[in-house]
């Protein structure tokens, strides 16, 4: 149980609990004006102090400028020891412990002014050992925690939302943090929904990284179909590639050869040249050696006769002189006509040959070539080679990154299914557990509403799934009722175990709107149960007290803890305004 809070400052009005029923009253007094408000009297404020210094940060109202420099104690039962914790708004990370910790599983650590003092972390791993029974030291990423099993026994409300549903303690809180605390505190196996957490994790990440842009993993884009098509037409060009490289040589000479044929080929186009203008001149030799024959005496003899006519005697010689000139200049030409067509026939011929002869050699270097390749040739092949086996081996490693992330997608569901399966099991091997609960759940309902309500325990897909209900048409507050009586049901069940925090807290939000009658019910079911071993302590505004339904099973006032009042600056919690 929580003994006392209390501050180094002389205007903070120390609060003292007892065991059982508690009431933090805010009470408007006569004098105050409209202008006045209980909301600023430090019921809040109280439930921020406890939670700051049972490791928690600072809340609104702590955070604030002027709470700069404020210490704040909470005397309390831990283990059945009593201590006192003392924390600093100055000095967050350090708290200072009074009392026997020996047992502590991380013992605090004396300064050197004597005081003990341990990290705040190093409080919040002692008070879940020594509370809730949690395993010192286990630091898994999904486990029941400290700080979000006592938010169950000490609700915050304003931003947080500590009021909105009873499975939950603050607003935002994460589906797998308030599956796995509510399943530890009702006596279930969370330890499957942690490894469902792990696994969902593991498939998010696998789906986000398919899901990520090209640009930050390159090496899935695409997806699995086109990419084996694109593999099995890069396995097939590469295998055509090998054969062909296999069957590839290099002439030694391979230059040489391409030099040799090139002259080759000029040699031939030359003597093609040339044959061409012989045969031409040969035709025209030919023609000549056609045309020529021996002249005509009776011609000569004319010609001789007009000659005398114009000539001397002496000057015309005889037609037989002549006519052997003339017979000799003929056979001059036609000996030089047949030396020169023989010579050119004889020289086509010849080149004739030669071209043949070329010709062949040219086929023969152009087969070499065509079965031989340059050394350069290759390598460009080989280098094309390299490139599509390159190519190859990027889409097989993308290939085999997509396919392991579908076969972690795919082992993941299938283990998620399969601890499903298993916190079915397991939750029919814990009925009686689960019987606790919903029975202690429905006597606290049907005690406010004669009207049990119903708390629903069941397996589904994602791990554990929880209802809590009351059904009562046309009551106000009846969301509170429904956290009131399952806040009830958690303190009782703990009360029960060897290690428990011993106390639970509501702030005033509990009983806002809610009829009278069940206020009252409310009230007297919290006296009733925290005598079975633990502390209720509740803020409450006095014109919400149901003094009229209390009768005489309920002496209120001598619960009341603590009472702030509205009438003057320093009535309220803190002892000053701001």
């Amino acid at each position: 149980m929580i003994h006392s809070i209390e501050s180094d400052r002389p205007s903070f009005s120390k609060v003292c609990f007892k065991p059982g029923l508690n009431v933090v009253l805010a009470d408007r007094t006569r004098e105050s004006t409209k202008k006045d408000s209980r909301n600023g009297l430090g019921k809040s404020a109280l439930v921020e102090i406890i939670h700051f210094c049972l490791g928690g940060h600072a809340g609104t109202t702590l955070k604030k400028d002027e709470m700069m420099g404020w210490g704040f104690s909470i005397s309390l039962d831990v283990a059945g020891r009593r201590c006192r914790i003392s924390r600093s708004t100055d000095d967050k990370p350090v708290i200072t412990v009074e009392g026997d910790c020996s047992d502590w599983p991380v013992p605090p650590r004396r300064d050197p002014s004597g005081r003990m003092r341990l990290k705040n972390q190093e409080l919040i791993q002692n008070l879940g050992t020594l509370m809730y029974g949690l395993e010192p030291g286990r630091g898994e990423k999904y486990s029941p925690s400290f700080r979000s099993l006592v938010s169950y026994f000490v609700r915050r409300d304003g931003e947080l939302g500590g009021y909105q549903e009873p499975v939950r303690q603050f607003r935002q809180q994460n589906t797998w943090d308030y599956q796995i605390n509510t399943a530890y505190l009702l006596d279930l196996n969370w330890k499957f929904l942690a490894r469902i957490q792990e696994l969902k994790d593991r498939r998010s990440f696998v789906v986000k990284l398919n899901n990520a842009p090209s640009d930050v993993m390159p090496h899935l884009i695409g997806n699995i179909g086109d990419l084996e098509s694109e593999k099995i037409r890069l396995e097939n060009a590469i295998r055509v590639q090998e054969e062909n490289i296999a069957k590839f040589r290099i002439h030694e000479q391979y230059r040489q050869l391409e030099k040799e044929a090139d002259e080759v080929v000029r040699t031939i186009h030359g003597l093609s040249n040339k044959n061409t203008s012989d045969r031409r001149l040969l035709e025209f030799y030919n023609d000549g050696l056609k045309d020529e024959h021996d002249a005509d005496p009776s011609q000569i003899a004319r010609i001789y006769k007009e000659a005398g006519a114009v000539f001397s005697s002496g000057a015309v010689r005889r037609l037989d002189e002549v006519l052997e000139f003339h017979r000799q200049i003929v056979e001059n030409r036609r000996g030089f006509l047949a030396s020169e067509i023989d010579r050119l026939g004889r020289e086509i011929k010849e080149r004739d040959a030669r071209v043949s002869e070329l010709d062949a050699r040219r086929a023969e270097i152009m087969s070499t070539l065509e079965t031989h390749g340059a050394l350069d040739e290759f390598a460009g092949i080989q280098s094309e080679h390299q490139k599509m086996v390159a190519r190859l081996a990027e889409i097989s490693g993308r290939l085999d990154s997509m396919k392991k992330i579908e076969d972690v997608k795919a082992h993941t569901s299938i283990e998620i299914e399969k601890l499903s399966r298993n916190i079915a099991l397991d939750l029919g091997e814990r009925k009686a557990q689960k019987e606790q609960a919903i029975l202690l759940f429905d006597s606290h309902s049907d005690h406010l509403y004669e009207t049990p309500g119903a708390l629903s325990i069941s397996a589904s897909d994602a791990g554990y799934k929880f209802g809590v209900k009351i059904e009562r048409a046309g009551s106000h507050g009846l969301q509170s009722m429904t956290i009131f009586c399952y806040d009830l049901m958690l303190a009782t069940l703990w009360a029960r175990k060897r290690r428990s925090p011993g106390f639970l807290i509501h702030d005033s939000t509990i009983f806002a709107d809610v009829d009278e009658r069940q206020v009252s019910q409310a009230l007297k079911l919290a006296k009733e149960k925290s005598r079975q071993g633990f502390q209720y302590i509740c803020m409450m505004n006095s014109d919400t007290v149901p003094r009229n339904e209390l009768g005489p099973d309920l002496d209120f006032d001598s619960h009341v803890a603590a009472k702030f009042t509205d009438d003057k600056p320093d009535g309220g919690l803190l002892g000053v305004r701001f």
